[in-house]
């Protein structure tokens, strides 16, 4: 990975500083600001549309899985398992990843929230009924989907 500034990255830092501040406020509040995560889903469409070459179908299918995902699971435990927030984190990673590169980004989620909380568990830092953010784990799974999502996927792919 490259470092310094270079306008063309613009829309990528735009992208991560929207991903920063999700992630961030759900540490923080447990909660998603729908002031910020709404504006996130719309340039998660121009990103996805404008800046990628993912397109517009993988976009949709991208923001279909990610907010589904989240949509049953919050409809199925009432909202005990996930809040509404996930499923509007799960859109906009979707609509910026594209349906493949959000799959990874959902295991590499769900991978690194676990191994950060079973430390926790074992230390009885926590109880299994407390709410863990997941928000910060989806906002990193997105994070490193975006700076290392193809060569995550080229040696995925290599397996097969």
């Amino acid at each position: 990975i490259a470092v310094g500034f270079s306008p063309s990255a613009v829309p990528l830092y735009i992208t991560i500083l929207f991903a920063i501040i999700l992630g961030l406020y759900d540490a923080k509040y447990t909660v998603v600001d729908c002031r910020v995560s709404v504006p996130a889903i719309m340039w998660g469409a121009v990103y996805g549309l404008v800046f990628t070459s993912i397109g517009w179908q993988s976009m949709l299918l991208g923001g279909a899985l990610g907010w589904g995902f989240y949509a049953v699971q919050y409809y199925a435990s009432g909202g005990r398992w996930v809040g509404k927030g996930d499923l509007e984190l799960g859109l906009f990673m979707g609509l910026v990843l594209g349906w493949q590169y959000m799959l990874l980004a959902l295991f590499t989620s769900y991978i690194v929230g676990t191994i950060t909380c079973i430390p926790l568990l074992i230390y009885r830092k926590k109880a299994l009924q407390i709410a863990v953010p997941m928000g910060v784990f989806l906002m990193l799974g997105l994070w490193a989907m975006l700076l290392w999502g193809a060569d995550i996927w080229d040696a995925y792919m290599q397996l097969f």
